[in-house]
């Protein structure tokens, strides 16, 4: 018995220890957690890293830097390329929380004026990349470095494990050659005006000067203490026989030179030998006596606008001035822009000058400083812009030369003439002989309608005299198809040929291009029309409309209404231009058999608390309400939308219940409720704003706005199919939302939208807030509860990318997963970087998270 006793006394002891040895080595993993090389296994297809990048690399090694307790293992290193030089990190095999490194870089030198300690300091916040080097996998950080004596670099690891002490690295005398920037600036006569130095202004200069734009000249002065730019004087161009013209406002310049206004020359001085010239020159231009191209030199003028929007979109207002040339007596431009070019932009702004004959050459000039090689062809071997670097940085170390941004400036040039969409195409009619489309141009620059294109590469038919379609305009093509059309298209299973419209539509592009590019584009078909085309339909036809009896025509004061308070609509009802709908409180509209309204003109429909005003369908086939107002606003107040479908006609239909395309409204107290289509509300490229608003009981999306801004505030949004709130191209503020039950997303920004959430709560919903395609949102405030999936970020078109959320005061109760990050897109919670992911567009969409909108459809 005795025995017994001591073996499980033993037994006890052993147990116990063994727990005891299993949680002092827990404890010790949390203090100082092993690195997971899992996360940085080698991928095939990671890009391999610059040759310069692993010159440094080979030359350090991977150290614990001057912090011998910590297990971080980093390289650091300089690259100098003489104009550019910046200081690298490099991490063997790094995990995800590694990848999202920050550092503290100080940069001592006693070339810094100004700054009395001689210390300089950076925060490096910006993520690491990825390379492949010798089969292995390194996240390098970068860091651009000013162009002046460093005699010491402090480098210091904030690690996201506070536990762990960070790594610290000291780098003595990292550049071994001696800078020998200016002691002083070079003193001159020009008494212009005095601004504070920009690092890429002689580059714009270089620029300018191979396209023999006439610049206005610069120097520096040092001032008690202060680099400063200072500017020749405008005066010298009036010397002699020269003469200046100067543009008080260029962009009533451009509206009157466009329009021909003969007020045009109250837009401009005119100084000099040449004057009545000048004068004489734009009085032939607006009587029509001469051209565009005899008033200007179109060819300095679109590359002088070429290469400002390059830098900047933010110079259209200031003074622009040309010089009268009188040899060819035509005006060129002179570059006098200084403070504007700080400024960066994301997109080019759309050209004020609508001349063809410019806008061709505009293309052209765009798209050589799209790609041309602007480091060999305006930067190497510059002895004079380097010595201007150096001068800058060694009283503004801060403004540094680099050159990366320059390439981001091509990349917004590049995207300016290749934009996602450029034309939209819509069916008009299809038959064996003639295929009739309406093609917008939603481009910036003039295009040419050039053919048929059958699945990307086989052209159908070429027009013999490519169609031209400006910026802005819609035209209708009729395209006569060849005999052999109906040979593409072949059943396999039913052995016959011949085009099936809405199983073949897809397989049909258009073919166009830019007018001045010689490269063809392609652009699918949309398999409806927004505006009904076909004449002599109802849509067109007035005596439709007065002939419903219900309606009352107040032609004096063009209001159209209802004569009694309930109404039954069992045929399209087309409002035309030129009237406003009116509907008073507490009237019944009944949407049956195919019924749809379709309005041409704002609608004015003012209900109140007790009286409603309300559109529904008692038998479920009512068709929903369509408003083309084209830029006048609606205003709804107390309205309910109950059990409506979307609004379709022959080939056309659109997705919404409720839509407004290019028809700003205001909508308060309006409920859609029950629908039977894709969004239950769809606004399109225009303004709006919703408050005290309800939609519930959706098929699909609640919300979906394309290309629009506007104010989603204190509105509800509940049991939906899909989304709550949709939006893409667009520009949102959203607060004090309540979304509930949404099948798929509560917020989905996506295509390059802007998204402002204050004060939304989001439950019992699949996922939270959705960031795509170069999306930004921001949110304060939120809170997520019962909910599949918090946050998700991710690039789902190729044609964009990564997107970026940012939010503050997240409260997530019962949500399964907080985040889903893709490694390229961000999110950051509280100050907080999240951790990233791979491939998080396979997981969405019904997969493992999300739902699709096919599946919604089928389940309906």
């Amino acid at each position: 018995m005795t025995k017994t006793l001591n073996k499980d006394k033993k037994s006890v002891i052993v147990i116990f220890g063994v727990i005891l040895l299993l949680l002092l080595i827990s404890i010790v993993l949390s203090i100082y957690p092993q690195k997971n090389t899992d996360i940085g296994e080698l991928n095939p297809y990671t890009q391999v890293m610059p040759l310069h990048y692993s010159s440094v690399l080979k030359r350090g090694d991977f150290d614990k830097g001057d912090s011998k307790k910590t297990t971080n293992m980093f390289s650091a290193g300089i690259v100098d390329n003489e104009f550019e030089r910046y200081l690298l990190i490099f991490n063997e095999f790094p995990s995800k929380s590694e990848i999202a490194n920050d550092f503290t870089v100080n940069i001592y030198s006693k070339d810094l004026q100004s700054y009395e300690d001689s210390k300089l300091s950076f925060n490096l916040t910006s993520n690491a990349v990825k390379y492949n080097f010798k089969n292995k996998m390194y996240g390098v950080f970068k860091m651009n470095l000013p162009l002046i004596d460093i005699d010491k670099i402090d480098i210091l690891q904030v690690p996201l494990n506070k536990r762990l002490e960070p790594w610290k690295k000291t780098i003595l005398n990292p550049i071994k050659k001696k800078i020998n920037a200016p002691e002083k600036a070079v003193q001159s006569d020009f008494n212009g005006g005095k601004t504070t130095p920009i690092i890429f202004k002689r580059l714009l200069k270089e620029m300018c000067k191979q396209s023999e734009i006439s610049f206005l000249d610069y120097d520096y002065e040092i001032s008690n203490g202060e680099l400063k730019e200072v500017s020749e004087n405008l005066k010298r161009f009036t010397e002699g026989e020269n003469t200046l013209v100067r543009i008080k406002n260029p962009i009533n310049f451009w509206k009157a030179i466009n329009l021909k206004d003969k007020n045009v020359l109250k837009f401009i001085d005119i100084n000099g030998a040449f004057v009545d010239n000048v004068k004489q020159g734009v009085t032939n231009y607006l009587s029509e006596e001469s051209s565009f191209s005899d008033l200007f030199d179109t060819h300095k003028l679109s590359k002088f606008y070429a290469i400002l929007n390059m830098f900047s979109s933010d110079c259209v207002d200031q003074e622009l001035y040309f010089i009268y040339n009188q040899d060819n007596s035509t005006l060129e431009p002179l570059f006098n822009y200084s403070s504007c070019l700080n400024s960066e932009s994301k997109y080019l702004s759309k050209s004020n000058i609508d001349n063809t004959v410019f806008l061709e050459k505009y293309a052209q000039a765009i798209a050589y400083y799209a790609s041309v090689d602007l480091y060999n062809t305006y930067i190497n071997n510059n002895k004079e812009l380097l010595d201007e670097l150096k001068l800058i940085n060694k009283y503004n170390p801060k403004d540094i030369f680099d050159f990366s941004k320059v390439r981001i400036y091509q990349r917004k040039l590049e995207k300016s003439i290749n934009p996602s969409i450029a034309i939209k195409a819509e069916l008009i009619d299809a038959n064996k002989e003639v295929i009739t489309l309406s093609i917008r141009n939603v481009s910036y620059y003039p295009i040419q309608i050039m053919g048929l294109n059958h699945e990307e590469k086989k052209d159908v038919l070429m027009i013999d005299r490519p169609k031209q379609i400006l910026s802005g305009q819609t035209d209708t093509i009729i395209f006569n198809l060849p005999r052999s059309f109906e040979n593409l298209f072949v059943s396999k299973k039913k052995k016959i040929t011949g085009f099936v419209l809405h199983k073949h539509i897809y397989d049909i592009f258009v073919s166009y291009s830019l007018l001045g590019l010689e490269q063809n584009k392609l652009a699918s078909i949309i398999p409806y029309q927004e505006k009904e085309y076909i004449e002599k339909d109802l849509f067109r036809d007035k005596t439709f409309i007065n002939n419903h009896k219900d309606l009352v025509i107040n032609n004096k004061e063009n209001i159209i209404s209802f004569k009694k308070d309930s109404v039954t609509i069992s045929a399209p009802l087309v409002i035309p231009k030129g009237y406003v709908f009116q509907v008073k409180a507490g009237t019944k509209i009944d949407i049956v058999n195919g019924g749809k309204i379709v309005s041409y003109s704002p609608l004015k429909l003012r209900g109140n608390k007790e009286k409603l005003i309300e559109f529904y369908s008692s038998d479920k086939k009512g068709q929903g309400i369509l408003i083309l107002s084209e830029g006048l606003e609606s205003n709804l107040t107390y309205v309910e939308f109950n059990n409506l479908t979307h609004p379709k006609h022959g080939n056309w239909s659109v997705t919404g219940a409720v839509t407004f395309y290019e028809s700003p409204v205001k909508l308060e107290h309006v409920s859609v409720k029950n629908n039977t289509c894709e969004d239950a509300l769809n606004i399109v490229r225009t303004s709006f704003t919703m408050k005290n608003c309800l939609i519930s009981g959706t098929q699909s999306d609640a919300f979906d706005g394309d290309f629009v801004k506007g104010t989603i505030s204190d509105c509800k949004f509940n049991n939906l199919g899909n989304d709550a709130i949709d939006v893409s191209g667009s520009d949102l503020i959203i607060e004090k939302v309540i979304i509930s039950n949404a099948g798929d997303k509560g917020l989905s920004a996506g295509e390059d939208s802007k998204m402002q959430v204050n004060d939304v709560q989001i439950s019992k919903s699949e996922i939270g807030i959705a960031g795509k395609d170069l999306s930004i949102v921001k949110g304060e405030n939120l809170t997520i509860i019962d909910t599949k999936l918090g946050f998700t970020a991710f690039q789902k078109k190729p044609e964009f990318g990564p997107s970026n959320i940012t939010v503050t005061g997240v409260t997530m109760n019962g949500v399964e997963m907080k985040y889903l990050i893709e490694s390229s897109s961000t999110l950051l919670v509280d100050g907080e970087k999240i951790e990233t992911t791979q491939n998080v567009k396979d997981r969405m969409y019904g997969v493992e998270f999300g739902r699709s909108s096919a599946e919604t459809r089928n389940s309906q």
